[in-house]
């Protein structure tokens, strides 16, 4: 099986989802589309790793709801277990940042406030969600097997990549616009972060 079948297969041990649920959930991991989705569905129903019920619907075609069956599970028990791939990686920003000694101060500091408001943004919005999950589960997170305890890490996650992401643009300002023939070396970014501590 590819892993876009078990992002699905991820996505269902969780709760039941429509295929255009998944389509949503499976967007904040990788770009997908529902044309990509419905065959791989329909292929793991065939193989009993997922079931469905038809909801009826007023005015509109009917609706499939996915579950994962116990073969279902077993297999993505499976895939969770055995060694994980790198992490595929396309960013832009990085590109800039690593030609960034060949341009003069008013196209550098453009492109790390650029880069430091985006972050700004980035932690608004995913602190705001991070709140809301907590809310919605009484702030109460106690074990691993805690409703959306998948969902409370990958948020944690976010929001602690972006701090240091804000942090680094600071850094990366600090650097650029030292003036006295300043080593970088000397000014390692660990050391930047413990003197915020």
């Amino acid at each position: 099986m590819n892993k876009l079948s078990y992002g699905l297969l991820s996505f269902l041990s969780t709760e039941p989802l429509t295929g255009y649920d998944l389509m949503l959930k499976l967007n904040h991991f990788w770009s997908t589309t529902h044309s990509a989705i419905y065959p791989l569905l329909a292929e793991l129903e065939e193989k009993n790793y997922v079931t469905f019920t038809l909801i009826e619907q007023n005015g509109k075609p009917d609706k499939k709801v996915y579950e994962i069956t116990d073969n279902g599970r077993s297999v993505l028990k499976d895939w969770i277990s055995s060694p994980t791939d790198e992490a595929v990686r396309k960013d832009e920003m990085m590109l800039k940042i690593y030609c960034i000694q060949g341009f003069d101060k008013a196209t550098i500091d453009k492109l790390i406030d650029e880069m430091e408001n985006r972050y700004k943004k980035q932690l608004i919005k995913h602190t705001e969600s991070l709140e809301k999950l907590k809310s919605s589960v009484g702030n109460k997170f106690n074990s691993c097997n805690a409703q959306r305890f998948g969902s409370y890490l990958i948020l944690q996650k976010i929001v602690c990549d972006v701090k240091i992401g804000i942090e680094w643009c600071k850094w990366i300002r600090m650097l650029c616009n030292k003036n006295d023939g300043i080593n970088c070396l000397d000014h390692n970014f660990q050391d930047f972060l413990k003197s915020l501590e």
